[in-house]
């Protein structure tokens, strides 16, 4: 399995794929970054979905990857 290279290109796909299930069972996503930009080394971030409360997908994660900021 492949990672995204930063938090910006996760998707349902992905998270359904990494989960063993459908992008159907994560449903839409939502990312709210956390830490970015200068004097970040990384992309902290929440990423939320519509998985329903007990189902295969958390509802909320947290993604650290690398930044897109060149200069890091």
């Amino acid at each position: 399995m492949t990672f995204p290279e930063h938090v910006s290109k996760i998707t349902a796909e992905w998270l359904g794929s990494l989960f063993d299930v459908g992008a159907e069972a994560v449903g839409e996503i939502s990312i709210e970054m956390l830490a970015e930009g200068v004097g970040f080394t990384s992309e902290v971030a929440f990423v939320s979905t519509d998985a329903g409360p007990g189902g295969p997908v958390p509802r909320r994660l947290v993604a650290k990857q690398c930044t897109e900021f060149e200069t890091a």
